[in-house]
């Protein structure tokens, strides 16, 4: 086996290939696997020049990876000495790139054999491929041009894990075949990232902070470190500190700009906690992974795939959800990504469908119209009235006196509501009419005054969007029936007080 020629390596790997296509990774390998990867890894160790294409080399290493539990050691001799060893460049570095590659890419290929054997590996091995050593000097010349990854502390391209999915990444697999473990990697990647965006200026820069990277080009405020930070207090009285802005807690949502990587880690951490969530028949091992989550993660970028959780299965969650219903912070950001969500906003290209259908499911589940405040409202009704009443008494005391807590804490205190008798339902529907309390008049008068000035805003966006539509000769908009009725919509603005007209605009 010193020479072989090509036809004769291309055609044991087809043959190979068929043959490993019909194992099922719940099933042990045949005694035949050991010998089946112990050639694929003779073959990458001492494959020439000439056969050293992306195809073939590929084909191996995708061999020796599915026959990780027969070549165990072996295969980890092979993947360390590469990946930690190898050269930066030449052969090592094209052969690091495609094993990086099948290793790390997704949860539906053959990595999940490996990932099953020796996750502790692909852990490392994902580490050392994605995160940036902060011991390094920091490249005075990075720049605009490193991109929003390096802003999270993250080598790899933004666009390695695009289309952003649950199923890119080793994440769901790692989850699956061992919770706990899988669990702390995600929590690993996503507090190194949130650390390096608190010292990062990508929102904000801190007051008196070195910066981790050359961003002078960006003019960004200059916030104290405690502004940043949000207390969550757990279920048995521990406080634990996280970052907390809008663009870590709508990342699993895909709904701000984010790192592809760090996105796709959040996705996978919710779609499996949707199924601990839907199969499991005692609250025990949510409460476990809440509280891990919770009490180990720096930042909300997964506290909000925990409300997530939350608000899709409320009758499970119960007391675990307190610790969410009692941070302030969250329900603000929870309004904003309950206003971004829509069914229709997964657009990826035809060759990314598997993609698109895994998020297209996930867009259309049926508590992303709902949130937090929500949870809190159904609660009381679920046995747990008093502690949240305790909780909108703290809101209350604290927060009372600033009108977006009025109308939040009116909304949600059934302790305002009123039983009205409804025709629509007997006493045997188990179903109970309530009335909302409603809001002082003050407050309803600047609610009012809010609404009008946001009629007159639309009004005036229609206006514009009509004239571009005309400068283009588009055709398209039909915001008014006829040049009449543009003339008048004009005529009234133009008569309009000028205090208002300049509010508007």
């Amino acid at each position: 086996m010193e020479k072989l020629d090509r036809e004769t390596l291309d055609s044991s790997i087809l043959v190979i290939e068929e043959w490993l296509s019909s194992m099922k990774i719940n099933e042990s390998l045949p005694d035949l696997a050991r010998e089946v990867g112990l050639l694929a890894l003779y073959w990458l160790n001492n494959i020439k020049d000439e056969y050293g294409d992306s195809k073939t080399i590929k084909s191996l290493m995708k061999i020796a990876v599915q026959c990780s539990t027969a070549v165990h050691q072996e295969l980890q001799s092979y993947i360390e000495d590469l990946i930690f060893n190898g050269d930066e460049r030449g052969g090592d570095a094209y052969k690091k790139r495609r094993l990086c590659e099948i290793i790390l890419k997704d949860s539906i290929s053959v990595a999940t054999w490996l990932i099953k054997d020796n996750p502790e590996l692909v852990i490392r091995v994902a580490k050392k491929r994605w995160l940036v050593d902060r011991s390094l000097p920091i490249n005075p010349f990075a720049g605009s041009s490193a991109g929003v990854s390096e802003d999270f502390g993250l080598k790899s391209s933004n666009f390695d894990f695009y289309p952003a999915s649950a199923l890119q990444g080793p994440f769901l697999a790692m989850l699956r075949a061992k919770p706990m473990l899988g669990l702390q990697f995600i929590i690993d990647i996503t507090n190194h990232a949130a650390n390096n965006y608190l010292y990062s200026d990508l929102d904000f820069a801190l007051e008196g902070v070195k910066l981790t990277r050359h961003s002078s080009y960006r003019d960004s405020q200059i916030v104290k470190e405690e502004d940043v930070y949000t207390d969550i207090k757990l279920l048995y009285g521990t406080v634990v500190k996280q970052i907390c802005t809008g663009r870590l807690y709508s990342a699993y949502r895909g709904l701000s700009v984010n790192s592809y990587l760090i996105e796709s880690a959040l996705m996978a951490l919710e779609n499996w906690l949707i199924e601990v969530a839907e199969h499991s028949k005692s609250i025990d091992y949510l409460e476990l992974f809440f509280d891990f989550t919770l009490r180990n993660s720096n930042s909300v970028f997964t506290t909000a795939v925990l409300v997530s959780i939350a608000t899709g299965f409320v009758d499970k969650v119960g007391k675990i959800a307190l610790p969410l219903i009692g941070c302030p912070d969250l329900y603000s950001l929870d309004i904003r990504r309950f206003t971004s969500d829509r069914p229709n906003r997964v657009m990826f290209a035809l060759h990314h469908s598997i993609y698109a259908d895994e998020r297209r499911e996930s867009a259309n589940k049926p508590w992303r119209k709902t949130h937090l405040e929500e949870v809190c409202v159904l609660l009381q009704t679920k046995g747990r009235a008093e502690e949240i009443h305790s909780i909108l008494d703290a809101f209350e005391e604290k927060y009372g006196q600033y009108d977006e807590w009025k109308y939040r804490l009116s909304r949600m205190d059934l302790r305002g509501y009123s039983v009205i008798e409804s025709d629509a339902h007997t006493k045997d529907d188990n179903v109970i009419v309530l009335s909302s309390p409603g809001v002082d008049s003050e407050l309803e008068a600047k609610s009012n005054a809010h609404a009008e000035m946001s009629n007159l805003y639309l009004r005036v966006m229609n206006l514009n969007m009509w004239a571009l539509d005309k400068f283009k000769l588009d055709g398209t908009n039909q915001s008014f029936a006829s040049h009449v009725q543009v003339v008048s919509e004009i005529k009234y603005f133009l008569d309009l007080d000028k205090n208002i007209l300049l509010k508007i605009l």
